[in-house]
């Protein structure tokens, strides 16, 4: 008999299956392995509340019907449909494949008789949810305006023509098919000129609700009910801990004032009520944005993708975990007007998750894995997170190039950009979200375009069709993207400075380019190309990161004279030059600049962060564009917007919680899809049917029953491999965020090692010591010593070598392995500080029968000479803290050419180094040492 499950709100965490940081609301349950894309945590299944007995889970096979049948149909089911999705086989040959494989299995009598097999390969792929096109609709829309037109619209029509007023667009184009056979009449059939693929999202939640890894990867929301607002000096961990998240709230509607104002009020006495108090609250964030998809001519289309914020944030950008609500047709861009129509099924459903508590007191009831009864489920808008210009456009704001109204956030002109207003924080007129509605509302009803644009130039916004959505803040709710802005002034800089600025000549060009082909990265960090001193283009925002982080150096080197310090003059302007600098090419100045840039994204782009924090980096930015207008340089919106990141900061909590890098590699999945070329909105269909069939695959992967063979698993595999697997930086992030404090050896059968054998003598002793310190209950004797009681620890049989470790989710390797050496710096915490190291070993020590104890040989670097290190010295493995790179560069130190290393640190929550390893590199005369101390100052102090 099932379990009942008590009808209560204790039981919010789904059936106690997700385990929860009291302190953070964390749930730590693994994922599945097996799945597609490949999840970065060991495979697990959760144990089933409301199951008694050993039949596979309702939930699952709720997802995928076709595995209620036995083991041989459903391999002939996976045989067919995986011949077919490759094309190796037509519909008729995968049938025919499918038929004689259900024969054979009936000459051999162990075919069911119930369920009965399915004979049809439609049939077979829509019990294996692999029946894409039920999960898509494709909407007729106008050519010109996007106005909907239903397919009974359609045939009622007079002409194609559009109804809209002055709209020259058509809606449909008439297709000649045979006559027919019978009275020979001929026959004409209506087709939409134009169709928007929409992707319905309470059909999508339906089945994420569904699936064990999603329901055990939630926040249990039960911990925001009664929490307190952080102060300014704890850390922010994720969105959650932002001043908006406690601010979601349904049970409210949106109504318009007799004086014009728009205000949420109480759709009934005593509806209102935080979106935590109900029984399942999903809190969703929207991205928009746009990329081209031909190759041969321009071809803009828009993805529309909402993620859920509930999801750790090691999963929550997956893309199985994300929803592609829509794609809206090229060839370009659409208008705010466009658009508008464009999001109006989104906003229906969106309105229909948000409403239906407020006319029936409940939610959308929906089944949820581990429960044996429908739950009730809410959900509203957090935010709107996406670049400036989808950003202005959704929300219906003035572009950003927009004279009066070139900022969302405060009241200032397009010409106050060059000037110290733009960026005196403390005096900014902040916009009113309440006003920006009231203005966009008179927009709304304005007969006339040239009314609407009075309003436009007067107040700065247009009508957008989500200020519909009750909650919904144009201002408040629209963060500043730090990914986009910030990494948008390094390569302002970059480009203004050291390319248009000639501050580098050829060699310089040459000794900047020598400089970041010679670091020692981490295998986990994104290089930069190898020929930067020819083309200084960067196409990715994670190279601009990663360039920002190195820049002071690379630059000291390219600048600094015979004494270490940076010259006075810049190199001269060469004659053929376009365009002359019109800022003051004062060198040191703009070095100083520099620090300032890299100190602030090393501050603000943090994993975990404070205000305090938050502030300080901001304070850095503003002296940073403070120091552009000194020295006459030209700034733009970006500059400005930075401004405000210590509002955004506060709302949303760090940067990880929203920029987009994981949005912006959904746009690169999208863009890999092959395509046929037709227009009508046909291409975006076929990428709306990519996005859905893998999420269909990945249902397929953690579907497959207990009983399943390893045939059955491989063909699941081989259906998997075909669409690819997520890949990038991005996956190292989420490798990060889900593996927090494990240590994950190397999957390999390793023999035992003589310690006594390797090249350092004395690990053994080291390694003895160590465990004496480590396990100080136990009596730690070693293998010459025969005492009653002890534990020996041999040098032959008791220790591994390991060629590297992972710590959450950073590899680690060490210099004695070979294929491991690019990993072989890091950083490690020492005794209250932290300080870089050489790694030399990884071992993994068996004692009786307790769990390996993992742990590292070192050799602390000291000294920024190149190469002096110190002696050998043995860590927990769990004193790992992060992966360093190496940059190598030469100085004058006592009047000799020295040899030294600078090293940059890849963690971005505590501090890099410890203040006495700073103050010894402070020794040496230059400028960048003088920033590090500075820096580890500012992030201890």
């Amino acid at each position: 008999m099932p379990l009942d499950i008590p009808d209560q709100r204790s039981d919010v965490n789904f059936g106690g299956q997700i385990q929860v940081d009291a302190d953070t609301g964390i749930n730590h349950v693994p994922l599945p392995q097996d799945a597609l894309p490949p999840e970065p945590t060991p495979p697990a299944v959760p144990p089933q509340a409301d199951n008694d007995n050993n039949d596979e889970p309702e939930d699952l096979l709720t997802l995928v019907p076709a595995f209620r049948q036995t083991p041989p149909v459903r391999l002939v089911y996976l045989q067919s449909v995986i011949a077919h999705i490759t094309g190796v086989e037509t519909v008729v040959d995968a049938t025919n494949r499918l038929q004689d494989g259900l024969d054979l299995i009936e000459i051999c009598g162990v075919l069911p008789v119930h369920p009965r097999p399915l004979r049809s390969l439609a049939t077979v792929k829509k019990h294996l949810g692999l029946q894409v096109d039920d999960y898509l609709e494709k909407k007729a829309i106008c050519t010109k305006c996007y106005k909907f037109y239903s397919p009974q619209d359609i045939q009622n029509l007079l002409s194609p023509n559009c109804t809209v007023r002055r709209c020259q667009g058509i809606v449909y184009r008439t297709k000649h098919e045979r006559p027919d056979e019978v009275t020979g009449e001929e026959r004409n059939k209506r087709i939409p000129a134009k169709i928007l693929t929409y992707c319905p999202l309470i059909k999508a939640i339906e089945r994420f609700l569904l699936r064990p890894t999603f329901i055990n990867n939630m926040r249990d929301t039960a911990v925001d009910k009664d929490r307190h607002p952080l102060t300014d000096d704890e850390l922010m961990q994720d969105i959650y801990d932002g001043s908006e998240w406690l601010k979601q709230e349904i049970g409210l509607k949106r109504v318009v004032e007799q004086d014009g104002s728009i205000v949420d009020v109480e759709a009934t006495p005593g509806s209102r009520c935080s979106l935590f108090s109900c029984e399942v609250g999903l809190s969703m964030t929207i991205n928009i944005d746009w990329f081209g998809i031909t190759d041969n001519r321009p071809h803009s289309a828009g993805a529309v993708y909402i993620s859920f914020n509930n999801l750790h944030r090691a999963v929550r950008y997956l893309t199985q975990n994300v929803h592609l609500a829509m794609v809206i047709p090229g060839p370009k861009e659409p208008s705010l007007e466009q658009l508008n129509h464009c999001l109006e099924p989104m906003c229906t459903e969106l309105h229909t998750i948000y409403k239906e508590f407020i006319y029936a007191n409940t939610g959308l009831a929906m089944r949820i894995y581990g429960f044996r009864l429908p739950r009730q489920v809410h959900g509203c808008v957090l935010c709107e997170n996406s670049d400036i210009p989808a950003t202005r456009k959704l929300t219906g704001a003035a572009g950003h190039s927009h004279k009066k109204h070139p900022c969302n956030y405060c009241v200032i002109l397009l010409t106050d950009l060059d000037m110290d207003t733009a960026y005196d924080i403390e005096n900014f007129q902040l916009r009113s979200d309440e006003e920006q509605l009231r203005h966009a509302n008179d927009s709304n009803i304005a007969r006339t375009e040239a009314a609407r644009k009075a309003i436009l130039d007067e107040h700065g916004v247009r009508y957008s069709v989500m200020n519909e959505v009750p909650g919904w803040m144009p201002i408040r709710r629209a963060p500043i993207d730090f990914m986009h802005n910030f990494y948008a002034l390094v390569k302002k800089y970059f480009t203004d400075f050291l390319v248009s600025g000639y501050l580098l000549d050829s060699s310089g060009w040459s000794a900047f380019e020598r400089t970041v082909n010679s670091i020692t990265w981490p295998s986990g960090i994104g290089r930069l190309p190898t020929n930067l001193g020819e083309d200084h283009s960067l196409p990715k925002a994670d190279q601009w990161r990663r360039l920002s982080s190195i820049l002071p150096v690379v630059l000291w080197v390219c600048w600094k004279d015979q004494h270490g310090r940076i010259k006075k003059v810049a190199p001269t302007v060469p004659a053929n030059a376009k365009t002359q600098p019109k800022f003051k090419r004062n060198l040191p100045a703009i070095y100083n600049l520099v620090l300032y840039l890299s100190v602030a994204e090393r501050i603000l782009a943090s994993k975990a962060i404070s205000i305090n924090d938050v502030d300080r980096g901001q304070r850095y930015l503003q002296l940073y564009c403070q120091g552009l207008h000194k020295i006459g340089a030209h700034q733009t919106i970006n500059n400005h917007l930075a401004m405000h990141y210590s509002l955004v900061f506060r709302r949303f909590g760090p940067a990880y919680a929203t920029w987009l890098f994981g949005f912006e590699r959904f746009n690169g999945v999208l863009e890999k899809v092959n395509l046929n070329g037709h227009g009508g909105g046909e291409m975006e269909y076929s990428l709306a049917r990519e996005w859905v069939e893998k999420h269909r695959l990945y249902e397929l992967a953690i579907s497959l029953p207990a009983d399943a063979t390893d045939k059955e698993r491989k063909l699941v595999q081989r259906i998997a491999k075909v669409k690819g697997e997520d890949r990038g930086t991005l996956r190292t992030q989420i490798a990060e965020f889900s593996s927090i404090g494990t240590i994950i050896p190397p999957n390999q059968k390793l023999k035992f090692a003589d310690l006594r054998s390797i090249p350092h003598a004395n690990i053994y002793q080291l390694l003895l010591a160590f465990l004496r310190n480590h396990l100080v209950d136990d009596d730690i004797v070693d293998d010459l010593t025969v005492k009653q009681g002890a534990t020996v620890f041999t040098a032959s049989q008791s220790t591994q070598l390991l060629s590297h470790l992972v710590k959450d989710g950073i590899r680690f390797g060490c210099s004695t392995a070979t294929r491991t050496q690019a990993d072989q710096y890091a950083s490690v915490n020492l005794q209250g500080y932290r300080a870089p190291c050489r790694i030399l070993y990884h071992f993994a020590i068996h004692l009786g029968q307790r769990p390996p104890i993992y742990c590292s040989a070192i050799q602390r670097i000291d000294t920024v000479y190149a190469g002096r290190i110190g002696p050998v010295e043995i860590i927990s493995a769990s004193q790992l803290a992060c992966a360093v790179a190496i940059i190598p560069f030469e100085a004058t130190v006592l009047g000799n050419r020295t040899a030294l290393w600078a090293i940059q640190s890849f963690d971005h929550v505590r501090d890099m180094f410890s203040k006495a390893h700073i103050s010894i590199n402070t020794t040496l005369d230059f400028d960048y040492h003088r920033l590090a101390l500075r820096l580890s100052t500012t992030r201890t102090g």
